[in-house]
């Protein structure tokens, strides 16, 4: 696991801003294992930014007296079990955080860090997994894309559950992995709040968000729940096109089972946004980035 190499590596008081891996040096950090993200995001689709909050779960695999977590958007502040923490902006990515008391080997801490910003104006070379056509909006990407909208060890080999919460205006919709808690779980009357969460881990990658406005289907199949969005910006014609290649979601898992074992997950899904995207599909966990192009062809 990633606390172990981390605990093997680095045996002094700090996490390092890696996990040593030889193909990407600079991803995730060391020190620590993160068992849970807990995510409120509130999206002003006029100004195109978002003020959010993310509440992070970690086992410190090592005496940590400070560590870092990968966020490409602004720290606006840092609390480490409950009381305020010193933070520094390092590199392209690397935030460093100094909390007050050290962290013990062994124990589970909390980190809440509030931060805010332009994803779309956020690039790293030729990387810029946000896109952006008209009132829609999706960030999703392998093997780089949650930096661009939460604070996380942006690396495959620490797996964490999420719980998404995402305000956006009433009329928009906010998509994401996992089972769809709620449509609406604020009392705002000009705001709804979409509520998602994964009950399996899954690696920071796998994680997408996709806001906008979507023709969504919703039922079960195989025991398992589903929800299937399409961009009203296709076509009516595009959009039945699409949703009836999404249909066949549950026969393929069946073949696939049939290949490979159990299907692993409790949901099933898909999302098909209107951006070219850089990809035909993207293996975000429970639901599916799709490039429409990829399925009208």
């Amino acid at each position: 696991t990633s606390t172990d190499r981390a605990a093997g590596q680095d045996t002094g008081a700090a996490g390092g801003p890696s996990v040593g891996d030889p193909y990407f040096p600079d991803a995730g950090s060391s020190g620590y294992d993160v068992i849970k993200y807990d995510i409120v995001i509130n999206w002003d689709p006029k100004s195109e930014t978002m003020r959010s909050t993310a509440k992070i779960t970690a086992r410190a695999g090592q005496p940590l007296s400070s560590f870092y977590l990968d966020l490409a958007l602004q720290t606006d502040n840092v609390q480490v079990n409950g009381t305020d923490a010193t933070f520094e902006m390092q590199d392209f990515q690397d935030v460093r955080i100094d909390p007050v008391a050290p962290i013990a080997a062994g124990s589970t801490f909390e980190v809440v860090v509030e931060y805010s910003g332009a994803p779309e104006r956020i690039s790293r070379g030729e990387v810029r997994p946000w896109f952006s056509s008209g009132e829609e909006w999706t960030v999703a990407g392998e093997p780089e894309s949650a930096a661009w909208w939460f604070p996380s060890n942006d690396h495959p080999s620490d797996v964490a559950l999420m719980d998404i919460s995402i305000r956006v205006p009433a009329g928009l919709q906010a998509i994401s992995i996992g089972r769809l808690e709620s449509a609406d779980s604020g009392t705002e009357a000009d705001f709804d709040t979409w509520h998602w969460k994964s009950r399996q881990p899954l690696a920071t990658y796998l994680a997408f968000l996709s806001i906008g406005r979507y023709q969504l289907e919703q039922g079960m199949v195989d025991g398992r729940p589903y929800v299937y969005a399409v961009s009203m910006q296709l076509s009516a014609e595009d959009r039945e096109r699409v949703l009836a290649q999404l249909q066949q979601s549950g026969a393929v898992i069946r073949v696939l089972e049939q290949m490979f074992g159990p299907y692993p997950f409790t949901e099933v899904g898909g999302v098909v946004p209107v951006h070219r995207l850089q990809f035909g599909g993207l293996e975000t966990q429970t639901r599916p980035v799709y490039n429409a192009a990829s399925l009208l062809n």
